[in-house]
């Protein structure tokens, strides 16, 4: 019987039920077997079914006699299974392999879904470029065809013209265009060589057109209400400088007590220089002071006077720092420009002359200094004044130093806005000529006599309208301002000057502007001592009235815009 059993064991495999059992029931192994064996398991479904069924009714471990398929039955399946699980791992790093697959394979997706779509745009603007390109060739097509219907046109008029049979119109030109090509190249280059002649002429004259353009420009780079600003802003810082050196000379705790001085000291170079600046009446005036109640006004008008005579005479000159016979010839030669020249060459013409002269006058009285202003000489003539006057108020001792320590910013501040506005008239203002306004006092010696006062040229720095009818001009403590300009007798003309030219107009849209007087005294003194007068307002030509019509051609009008303030003579005979 053993012999029996052993050569069955020989013959037939062996097989081991309780691995096939296992297995059975294995997920990992089942899903092993399936992932590698799925042609097997469709080949034989109702068969391992089968099987399997049996098995779980049958807990026998007793062989089936029938050959078992290979999807439940291989040899060395502990192997297999070991071998399987080790290349797969465990069940979280296969899901986590997954997951990286499918990570990739979206990757890949997202990276072709790109390339095509660059792709498409790149077919997009070439398609557009060619597009272009059509469209431009498209246009030079016609073009050519246009050229070509107009060159066979032409060629078939020369044919027709050239042929002998030709008849001329009856109203055509006479002359027939030669048939000759040497002929016709023979007129092309004397048309050519007249042409060019022609253009070089004309860019010749397109060039002298414009140089005289900015040569003879009305472009102003100052309006009238900016002339005006800064003629008031130079009125108030005399009158500044006036209070406060009034106030300090009247005060009894003065500074400057320890150079006080008897009346008698007085000499007379400061007298008639003096004087011969503010007139005789207001050194008279100023001399008799103590024996007024209002000491520190008196002073205030009389340094007011001498401000606005020294620094009017700066502004009348041509150009400030020239030697008075060179200064004479070059305003009469002005003057003369000015009546018979276009408004725009005299304008220029000073414009450059006074920027050239004043070059020359820093260059030579300073050669390190290249950028001095002449103007700098002001402030030492004011200076020399002002120490006069004081000296007529008992301070006669009072040393330069000491002023100019005390007021050398007022005196400074004065000259800069001099020479800001004599720069302003004189070069930038090219449509007008603007004067500051100033009555002359009158000076020493018998047969001067004042000014008569004229309500439409000055303003009363009182307003007394009594006294201002009978009484004369005693001196000017405010600066006016006037505009100068030729008489038009031609409506043309007239129209070329009229005020609406460069935006001047009326000035800030008033046309009568009264000077704020404010109703009380400045520092205790005149009641009129911040006012600025009277403004028309009216620019370039256009005054209160019109011009007068009978007016001689190349005379000069005058249109007063501020009035300048003067005080009467009836004033100090009412103190």
């Amino acid at each position: 019987m053993n012999s029996l059993w052993n050569l069955i064991d020989w013959l037939l495999p062996s097989i081991r039920l309780t691995d096939d059992f296992a297995n059975a029931y294995d997920p990992e192994a089942l899903s092993a077997s399936s992932h590698h064996h799925q042609s097997s398991n469709s080949n034989y479904p109702s068969y391992n079914n089968s099987f399997t069924s049996y098995h779980c009714r049958e807990s026998s471990p007793i062989p089936s006699l029938y050959p078992p398929s290979q999807s439940t039955i291989a040899p060395n399946a502990s192997s297999h299974q070991e071998a399987v699980a080790s290349n797969r791992g465990t069940p979280p790093e296969w899901k986590e392999r997954d997951k990286r697959e499918r990570e990739r394979q979206s990757r890949e997706r997202e990276k072709e879904r790109a390339e095509r779509e660059q792709l498409v745009m790149k077919h997009k603007s070439e398609t557009d470029a060619l597009q272009k390109r059509i469209k431009s060739l498209e246009s030079q097509v016609e073009k050519l065809t246009r050229e070509l219907q107009i060159s066979r046109e032409d060629g078939m008029a020369i044919k027709k013209m050239s042929s002998q049979d030709y008849v001329p119109p009856p109203h055509s030109f006479p002359a027939v265009p030669p048939s000759d090509p040497a002929a016709l190249r023979n007129a092309y280059d004397s048309m050519l060589s007249l042409h060019t002649h022609t253009h070089d002429a004309l860019v010749e004259r397109t060039e002298e057109l414009a140089s005289l353009k900015s040569f003879l420009s009305k472009t102003d780079d100052w309006s009238g209400a900016q002339l005006i600003q800064a003629l008031r802003d130079l009125n108030t810082e005399i009158v500044h400088l006036a209070a406060s050196l009034a106030d300090e000379l009247t005060s009894p705790s003065s500074t400057f007590a320890s150079y006080r001085g008897e009346p008698t000291q007085h000499t007379n170079a400061q007298k008639s220089l003096i004087a011969g600046m503010i007139g005789v009446g207001m050194t008279n005036w100023l001399l008799s002071r103590e024996h007024t109640e209002d000491a520190a006004t008196i002073v205030q008008f009389a340094v007011q006077a001498w401000q606005v005579n020294l620094v009017g005479r700066a502004l009348d000159s041509f150009s400030y720092g020239l030697p008075r016979e060179i200064d004479q010839f070059l305003s009469h030669v002005f003057n003369h420009m000015h009546r018979t020249e276009p408004q725009a060459t005299t304008s220029r013409w000073r414009a450059l002359t006074y920027n050239h002269t004043r070059s020359l006058l820093a260059s030579s009285s300073n050669p390190n200094h290249s950028n001095a202003s002449p103007f700098q000489t002001l402030t030492d003539h004011n200076a020399r004044g002002l120490l006069s006057i004081i000296g007529l108020c008992n301070f006669p001792t009072l040393p330069r130093e000491t002023l100019l320590a005390h007021y050398g910013a007022h005196l400074h501040r004065i000259t800069e806005r001099t020479e800001r506005l004599a720069a302003a008239m004189k070069e930038g203002v090219m449509s007008a000529d603007f004067e500051v306004a100033r009555v002359a006092p009158a000076g020493p010696g018998e047969s001067a006599r004042s000014k008569p006062f004229d309500e439409s040229e000055m303003e009363d720095v009182y307003a007394d309208a009594d006294a201002e009818q009978e009484c004369g001009v005693m001196c000017t403590v405010e600066f006016g301002l006037t505009l100068v300009r030729k008489a038009c007798t031609d409506s043309s003309e007239h129209g070329d000057d009229s005020d609406t030219r460069n935006g001047h107009g009326t000035v800030n849209g008033h046309a009568s502007t009264k000077g704020a007087k404010n109703g009380k005294k400045t520092n205790g003194h005149s009641p009129a001592a911040n006012g600025h007068g009277k403004t028309n307002g009216i620019l370039n030509g256009v005054g209160d009235h019109d011009p007068p019509r009978d007016v001689k051609p190349g005379s000069l009008t005058r249109t007063v815009l501020v009035k300048p303030r003067v005080l009467l003579d009836s004033v100090s005979q009412l103190e």
